[in-house]
C-alpha cells in the first residue's frame, strides 16, 4: 500500500507563519478593543499592545516572502507538468480554452 503523499516543507512553513501571523493580528485587535472600552491600568499593558503590534508587522513580510516563493514553486511545477506551450490540455481543439484570446 502507498504511503500518503506528504506535505512540501515549504508549505508547512508558510501555513505555520500564516498562523502564527493570523494569531497575533486577532490577539493584538482583540486587546486594542479592550484598551478602549475597558481602559485597563496595568503597567505591562502598553508592552504587550506594542509587542504584538511589532510581531504581526514583523510576520507580515516573511508569511509573504513565504507564499511568494510557494505560489513560485507551484507555477514551476506546473510549467513542467504540461509540457512546452501549445501542448497542454487548454490548446486542444475542444476545449473550453481553444481558439480564445488570453
Amino acid at each position: 500500500m502507498a504511503s500518503p503523499p506528504t506535505t512540501p516543507p515549504l508549505v508547512r512553513l508558510t501555513r505555520a507563519t500564516e498562523r502564527l501571523l493570523c494569531g497575533s493580528l486577532g490577539t493584538a485587535m482583540a486587546v486594542n478593543a479592550l484598551q478602549a472600552f475597558v481602559r485597563p491600568d496595568l503597567p505591562w499593558f502598553s508592552t504587550l499592545w506594542l509587542g504584538l503590534w511589532i510581531l504581526t508587522g514583523a510576520l507580515f513580510p516573511v508569511w509573504a516572502g513565504l507564499r511568494a516563493a510557494e505560489k513560485a514553486r507551484y507555477a514551476r511545477h506546473r510549467a513542467a507538468d504540461e509540457g512546452p506551450p501549445g501542448s497542454g490540455p487548454s490548446f486542444r481543439p475542444g476545449t473550453a480554452y481553444y481558439g480564445q484570446a488570453a
